[in-house]
């Protein structure tokens, strides 16, 4: 099993041996799958998002909305620029391309009057992703780091407090967080720090009296890390296992 510092390319080494002799599984024990690594997004003659093109992407990969207005929302505030909804609709499609049913859920503060909420909730996180043929439901919710803005201790700690909040208040009271930094600037956090960061964050069975994010089923950061002189964006994360401890953190390499 690779941890810490070893650095996961699943594009080059998904079940090869690896330096240290350990042989990397596909999926480090988890209780369920992780979200894909992210694609690139379709582009017009241009150059720019073709946010029609992304849109009916997302549905063929049975992505929608909850209620199916929400879908088109989110489209149109990405294509406005809105960078928190772009981050949710590519996580949402990272879900899509990992097998779950994935669906955007309005927040319970966004209900039109005289509307009912699709979910009652007094804080709703972003997502609501299932497995086919399960009936257990889980919750996602991201947090965006600002374009040009660096990774810093106290915002990835005040994003996740927020999120893990969110998680835990839903309607299904479990969940996975997700810290898009990948626009963020270099300079900030490197993995070291990240993984040192993650390892405290969230540990202990879920059982435990002690245990950090318990509600928590599987954290992620993305950021930018400089290796050998190069830019790349990596993930760092921590699963939660089916027997409710905590494994990681690992490190992969996205580009």
């Amino acid at each position: 099993m690779v941890r810490g510092s070893d650095i996961i390319d699943p594009e080059v080494i998904k079940n090869s041996p690896i330096p240290n002799g350990r042989t990397l599984s596909p999926e480090p024990m988890t209780g369920r799958p992780r979200a894909e690594h992210p694609v690139d997004l379709p582009k017009d003659v241009n150059g720019a998002i073709d946010f029609n093109a992304w849109e009916a992407r997302l549905r063929k990969k049975g992505v929608r909305g909850l209620p199916d207005t929400e879908l088109v929302k989110k489209i149109n505030e990405a294509r406005a620029g809105n960078h928190d909804s772009q981050a949710e609709l590519r996580l949402a499609e990272r879900y899509a391309n990992a097998g779950y049913e994935v669906e955007i859920v309005r927040p319970t503060a966004e209900t039109p009057a005289g509307d009912i909420p699709v979910i009652d909730e007094p804080l709703s996180p972003d997502l609501r992703i299932k497995l086919p043929g399960q009936a257990e439901t889980a919750r996602v919710d991201v947090k965006f780091r600002e374009p040009g803005k660096q990774i810093t201790k106290s915002n990835l700690n005040t994003q996740i407090d927020k999120a893990n909040n969110q998680i835990r208040q839903s309607e299904e009271g479990n969940g996975d967080i997700i810290f898009d930094g990948s626009q963020a600037s270099s300079g900030g956090l490197n993995q070291a720090e990240i993984e040192r960061y993650l390892n405290g964050k969230m540990k202990g069975n879920r059982s435990a009296p002690e245990a950090q994010l318990k509600n928590v089923d599987y954290l992620e950061v993305i950021y930018p890390d400089t290796v050998s002189g190069q830019a790349v964006l990596k993930r760092s994360f921590m699963v939660r296992t089916a027997d409710g401890n905590v494994n990681g953190p690992f490190t992969e390499k996205l580009k």
